[in-house]
Order: structure tokens, then sequence, then C-alpha cells
């Protein structure tokens, strides 16, 4: 057993005060731990000490560097969350190496007054000495954190070949006005349809209209809640639509918003939209539906998807259809980003981001946790080559970065105008009025 892991597991649970859940903007995640700090002059630190080293200290001495590293609760070093045994290993793997640092591993939560941006942003003048020099972002928040100093450019600190191995998608999502502002660790978010091929064995079209004329097939997705906005958004952007006016603020346009909830009102219409789609909320719930007979064909993200389908064996799998055509996938991500301005640290973090950006280490912990991995050669590291992952590895190098102009004002406006199509009490016509004046309304 690995000499880290009860060092890890001890301190992480001396921190573990609250419960919390991380919306990925991409979709379902299964419920995680928040932790919540005391303010920054008071952090306890969880400390990862390499192998051999004996009692867990942050102390530097002339010879060893304390490097600190924030990390969540999604992504983090302990047996209960998904990949946590596998990231535990590695973390040891890569402090056996390095016996001249001491690791200072904290877990913080992502959002809010006890997120890591709030920190970073009060640690500076409140507690300098204390902060990270790695620490673990979503993707969206990078602008943000690049905006206000926070981090700082990777171009110049990591391989090239780690940059050029990375899927479109991600770096993208790693990039903030062209410079590689966080190195994309994992993607999530990535949905595509799920159906029974015993009830449906005709081949699936790959345009909206023709899929709804498909006989027997009942469709279920999350109409009732924000999840079900996301195919809703999909289909606007392929009609045209824009999510802001000429000065950046969240706007809907009617036109592509009518058409885009008209597909929707004709599937429901040609009754292969399953009616109940108006009470479900999440996409699993929706495979529920799917999983018990209830539907034959859903919309699903990868972990529902490899942590279900053997309990509807028949399962098959292909993109979204849209109006025209497939539909690119959208994707988000979890990134690393160095946080240091002394060169001497920045050298180091970058060895550790080298180290977790690896394409074993990013295949081994992102096959682990049902996750998606940011890099191409990342997937020799997964088990056997399956079809699947044949399919993930397309959809990948498809994949477009979830829309940062899709906000929650624009989403919850979506999302309720997918709601009054499905349940029947506007047309299309009337939801896509509705869900733009109240966006307006928000300017």
């Amino acid at each position: 057993m690995s000499k880290l892991l009860p060092i890890v597991l001890g301190c992480a649970f001396l921190l573990l005060v609250g419960c919390g859940l991380f919306d990925q903007t991409p979709s379902d995640v299964a419920s995680t731990i928040t932790v919540t700090s005391p303010a920054p002059a008071a952090f306890t630190p969880v400390v990862l000490t390499p192998v051999g080293t004996g009692t867990p200290s942050v102390a530097a001495t002339p010879t060893r560097l304390v490097l600190r590293l924030w990390t969540t609760e999604e992504i983090s070093p302990r047996s209960e969350v998904p990949g946590g045994t596998v990231l535990i290993e590695q973390l040891d793997t890569f402090a056996a190496a390095h016996p001249e640092l001491v690791w200072d591993v904290q877990l913080k939560s992502v959002t809010g007054q006890g997120g890591i941006l709030s920190y970073l942003r009060t640690g500076r003048t409140v507690a300098p000495t204390i902060l990270p020099d790695v620490v673990l972002l979503p993707a969206n928040q990078l602008a943000a954190a690049t905006q206000e100093g926070l981090i700082y450019p990777l171009d110049n600190l990591l391989p090239p070949d780690m940059i050029a191995d990375l899927y479109p998608a991600a770096a993208n999502l790693g990039r903030v006005n062209n410079a590689l502002m966080g190195y994309p660790f994992s993607l999530v978010g990535l949905e595509h349809l799920a159906y029974n091929s015993v009830a449906i064995t005709r081949t699936i079209p790959t345009t909206w209209n023709d899929i709804i004329r498909l006989p027997d097939v009942d469709f279920v997705f999350p109409a009732g809640g924000t999840a079900g906005a996301r195919l809703t958004l999909q289909f606007y952007l392929a009609f045209g639509g824009t999510l802001t006016n000429e000065v950046g603020q969240p706007n809907l346009q009617i036109e592509p918003l009518t058409r885009a909830l008209g597909l929707l009102s004709q599937g429901r219409q040609a009754g292969f939209i399953l009616l109940d789609s108006d009470n479900i909320t999440t996409n699993s719930e929706a495979w529920m539906l799917y999983q018990t007979g209830q539907a034959n064909m859903t919309v699903t993200g990868i972990r529902n998807f490899l942590e279900n389908r053997d309990f509807a064996p028949n399962s098959q799998y292909v993109a979204l259809p849209g109006p025209t055509g497939l539909l690119p996938p959208f994707v988000n991500g979890w990134v690393w980003a160095i946080t240091t301005p002394d060169p001497v640290r920045q050298a180091q973090a970058a060895e550790l981001i080298s180290w977790l950006g690896s394409s074993e280490t990013v295949g081994g912990w992102t096959a682990a946790a049902a996750q998606l991995p940011s890099r191409r050669s990342a997937f020799a590291f997964w088990t056997v080559e399956t079809p699947y992952q044949g399919f993930l590895q397309t959809q990948l190098e498809l994949a477009q970065p979830y829309p940062a102009a899709a906000t929650s004002t624009i989403i919850t406006a979506l999302s309720n105008a997918t709601f009054a199509v499905i349940d029947g009490s506007k047309s299309a016509e009337a939801a896509a009025e509705e869900a733009v004046i109240t966006v307006i309304g928000t300017q």
C-alpha cells in the first residue's frame, strides 16, 4: 500500500466540514464533498511528504522547498472520489522522485468566498507566504484569474509536445488572449445519444427532422431542468444565434431561438419526445427512465454511459443530430495553473504540471474517473481499446469549448423556454419571445 495514502486521507478528513456540488456546466457529476477552509492565516495544511521522509511538515529547509498545490474535492487524492486512488499513487510516485521537496496539498472549493480564486485574491495581502504554487481551476475561471494577475503563462515553461498533443477544444480552453494560462487535465460535459439497439434496429439519422420520424422511438431528455437547455442551446447556435449583443451583454435572438424550439415542438408533436421529459431535471434521471425501459433513447454524458451501460447492455451511441447534420459536442475542462511569481518556484511548479499532464498520468486518471483526457496520446493508457473509445476520440477532435457567453441568465431563459414547449403550455414562438424579453430585462 502506498505510504502516502494514510497521510493524505488522515489529513484530508480533518478538513472536511461540509458538503456541496460542483456544476461542471457540462453535466451530471456525482455528489462531492466541499472543503471549506478558515481565513488564509489559519489554513490547516494537507501535507504529502515524499516516501520515507518521516513526519509531515510544511517547514522549508536549506535543501528542501515547500511546493504548495491547491486542488478540488472533485479531483483530489482521496479514495472515495472517482479516480482518487489513482491520483494518490501518481502523486506518491512523483513525491518519491523529488526528495528535495516538501509537499503541501490542500483541498479547496471551486466557487464562493471559500473558493480558490477568492483565497488567491485575499491571500496576496493577508497571508502571501502560504499561497500555492500550483492550482486546479475549472477552465471557465481562467479568464478572470488572468485578468486579475493571479496566474502566469505556461507557454515557455512546458515541453512543446505536451501542448501540441492537446485536442483542439482543450487547447482553446487553456488559452486566454493566445497565451496558455492553464494546462488542461481533463475534459467534461461531452454528451451524445444512447439508444437500445434491440428496440431500435434502423440506422440512426444524422438530422433532427429525420430522427423524429423513426417509428417506435421514445426519446427522453431533462426538459424540466437546466440540463435540458443544453440541447436547445446547440440547436440555437446551429441556426446562427448569438449569445451577446454588440456591447457584450447577454442576449438572445427571436428568429433562431424560435427555430430551435420549433425542432423540439416538432419532436413532441411527432410522439418522438417522451412527454414525461418535462418532469426530468438531470441526465441521470433521464438515464433511469431509459435503463428501466420507459424510453429507448436518451441524451447522456460519458460517466453515465460508462458507469451504467452494464445495466443497459443493449446500449449503443451516436452523436447528437442537429438541423442539418451531427452537432459538434461541447466540452468544458479542468486546468492546472501556476500562481507563484518566483522563477525558481515556477520551474518546480512546471515540473509538477508536466508530470500531472503527462500522457500516462492523464490517461490513467481519466480512465479511473470516467472523464475525458485532454490530450490524444493519453487514450493509450485507458483500458483495452473499444469501439466506444474510438467514438470518443472522434468526438474530441470535433468538440468545441462550452460557450463562455452561455451564462446562467441565458441558460435559465433557455431552460424555461424548453420546459414550456415540452409541457405544451407555449408555442415555440411564444416561448422564444418570453426568453428574449427575460434576458433583455437583465441588461
